[in-house]
Parts: structure tokens; C-alpha cells; sequence
């Protein structure tokens, strides 16, 4: 990854092809690496995101599984973009496609793994909020339109900012090499514009809903362990099990925002390091270091899918719901408008049960 001049016509800050090669194990065990967590991913937040959807219980369409449901959105978004290029990122030299469908693929590429990052870390400040007026203000709480609202502004705001990105991307070909590339001078006027906006988009996306997340928790756990509400002669009352419910709850967010917000630290020093300053712009060595990128995203991608394994851990729902669709899928219940043999050998048997009582 190489630095160009201020007043060039491109700048490789977002590009991390390399110019050659790695050894053969090393490729494959960066694949299989990756091909796990792309696994492991899709599955989880597609069971997440079907859960709320089917509602089989009843249960499943709170405001908090529909923000949950929000990042799991998100998190396929990287899953089905991010991952698949940087496996062919790792296995060829340079940007793999070229023409206007590699200027596409660079675009989203580019501005993707933002959508990603916003859209959840709004969404947990969302979440955080709803905790926080449950157990403050238990007669006030966050209506499904207002969450429907809040969506919508989360995905709108991100893709404001983040189109940014995808509207400066393109790729740069040479004789022997593609790059995936911003065009700074287009884009942001300048190596000084590119260093403002990457503060005011870490700033407002990453530090300032984080930080926010968790003194809204920390004030939520704070009331919630100071209080106690027995009921009468030690019996358990309806008080006493939403502020067990409401532990649980904040509890599992924490968990989830821990789990989100840790794996991107290496990311995050690559971004005040490495992006945040001008006169060091990608000036250390780790800034253009395969090794380091690989982990960085590599750890990232790995939170998008431990995450969503979280949830049916501590929500009795979600398991339900994950053990019903799983159930469902592996009984093929109704296959192209045809009964299955179980569902078949169930109705046979009710039948005939039937027949003997007549």
C-alpha cells in the first residue's frame, strides 16, 4: 500500500491488495479462516432476523428485537460483500474485477463495512435508550412506530455519510495490477478534507454512540442492582419479574456491545494512527502492513458473527425461535405445496385415532 502525493489524483487509503502473493498455507489458512466466519455468520443472523419476522410466539416483534434485527441487517451486509472479496483479495494480485462492475464492487466495498459500523452502533444507542426508559420510566416506552422512525434515520444517516465513500471509489489500473482506490482530490478537495471527514465520521459514528451506550447501561445496571422489590411474604410479583427480565436484558446488550466494540480496537488505532493526522498520513509501518490488516478485519468480521449467538444464550425467545425455524427446516414441513412424509405419518395417525374412538 503506497502513499501518494497530496495534490495526486488518488490516494490508497483504502486500498490493501497486495502486490504479491503470500505462500500457499498461508492462503489457504487465511481462506478456511475466513470461510468459517462467513459460515457461522450467515447463519446466525439469518436465524435472527427470520426469528423477528416469523414471530412464532407471539413475542418476537418487541421494539429490542427489531433493533437487534437492524444489526443483524448490517452484519449480513459485510458478511456477503466483505468477506467474499477479501478472500479473493487474498488469493490474486491486486483489485479481481475491472470495468464498471469493479468500480460497483469497489464502491461497496468501500462504504460497506461504514453502513455496518453505523447502523449498529446508532442501533445500540437505540437499544441503550429503550433499557434505560424501561427501567427509569416504566410507563414510557419507545412505540414500534417511533422504532420503525429511528430505523429508517439510522439506515438514512448512514447512508449519507457513507455514500461518501462509495461516490469517491474506483478502480485504478496500471499494466499489471488493479487497485480499489478514493479519488481524494474529487471527493474531499484534499489529503487535509479526507483526515477532517475521517474525525467527524469516527467522532460521531464510533466514539460518541459508544461512549453514550455505555454511561446510558451503566446507569441502567447502576438502578437496577440498588433496587429490591419482594413481594409479599417473600413471593415473587409481577415487579419482580420485569426487573429480573429487565437484568437479563441489560445484561445480554452489554454483553453484545462488549463483543462488538472490542474486536474493533485495532481498527480503531488504524483509524487515529494511520488516517487521524495529516503530517503522518499511513506514515508508521503497521499502517501498511498485510499482517496487521488481516487481523484488524479479520476480527471485525469475527464480531459480526459471534454476535447474533448471543442473543438466544440469554433470551428464551430467541431460542424458541431459532429452534423452531431449525426444526422446520430440517422436518420440510410443507416443500413446493406438498405435505412431507412426517406431516403425512402425523395426520395418518391422527385418523385413525379418530376412526377407533367412532
Amino acid at each position: 500500500m503506497n502513499r501518494s502525493s497530496e495534490n495526486g489524483r488518488w490516494n490508497a487509503t483504502v486500498n490493501y491488495e497486495v502486490a504479491y502473493l503470500e505462500s500457499f498455507f498461508a492462503r489457504v489458512a487465511k481462506t478456511l479462516a475466513l470461510c468459517v466466519v462467513l459460515v457461522v455468520s450467515l447463519v446466525g443472523n439469518i436465524l435472527i432476523i427470520v426469528s423477528v419476522s416469523k414471530n412464532t410466539n407471539g413475542r418476537m416483534r418487541t421494539v429490542s428485537n427489531l433493533l437487534i434485527a437492524n444489526t443483524s441487517v448490517a452484519y449480513l451486509l459485510i458478511t456477503t460483500v466483505n468477506i467474499p472479496g477479501k478472500i479473493a483479495e487474498i488469493n490474486t494480485v491486486g483489485f479481481p474485477i475491472g470495468g464498471t462492475l469493479g468500480d460497483l464492487v469497489c464502491a461497496l466495498r468501500n462504504s460497506v463495512p461504514f453502513l455496518t459500523v453505523s447502523s449498529s452502533t446508532q442501533s445500540f444507542v437505540i437499544l441503550a435508550i429503550d433499557r434505560f426508559v424501561a427501567v427509569y420510566f416504566p410507563l414510557r416506552r419507545i412505540s414500534h412506530q417511533s422504532a420503525y422512525i429511528l430505523i429508517g434515520i439510522t439506515w438514512l444517516t448512514t447512508l449519507i455519510f457513507g455514500g461518501v465513500y462509495a461516490y469517491g471509489s474506483f478502480v485504478h489500473e496500471t499494466d499489471d495490477i488493479r487497485l480499489c482506490m478514493i479519488h481524494v482530490s474529487r471527493t474531499f478537495g484534499d489529503l487535509r478534507g479526507l483526515v477532517a471527514y475521517v474525525w467527524v465520521e469516527f467522532t460521531v459514528f464510533s466514539i460518541v454512540p459508544i461512549v453514550l451506550a455505555v454511561s446510558l447501561y451503566t446507569a441502567t445496571i447502576l438502578k437496577l442492582w440498588r433496587r429490591t422489590t419482594p413481594g409479599r411474604y417473600g413471593l415473587p410479583t409481577p415487579t419482580s419479574y420485569s426487573e429480573k427480565a429487565n437484568r437479563s436484558a441489560v445484561k445480554m446488550l452489554t454483553i453484545v456491545l462488549v463483543t462488538f466494540a472490542v474486536p474493533r480496537i485495532p481498527y480503531w488505532v488504524f483509524v487515529i494512527e494511520c488516517r487521524g493526522t495529516y503530517e503522518h498520513f499511513l506514515g508508521h509501518s503497521f499502517c501498511s502492513s498485510e499482517t496487521f490488516h488481516y487481523v484488524d478485519t479479520f476480527l471485525g468480521y469475527s464480531s459480526c458473527a459471534l454476535v447474533p449467538y448471543i442473543y438466544p444464550f440469554y433470551s428464551q425467545n430467541f431460542r424458541a425461535g431459532f429452534k423452531d425455524i431449525l426444526r422446520s427446516r430440517c422436518q420440510g414441513r410443507i416443500e413446493n405445496g406438498r405435505v412431507s412424509p412426517l406431516r403425512a405419518r402425523k395426520t395418518s395417525r391422527r385418523e385413525s385415532k379418530q376412526i377407533t374412538k367412532l
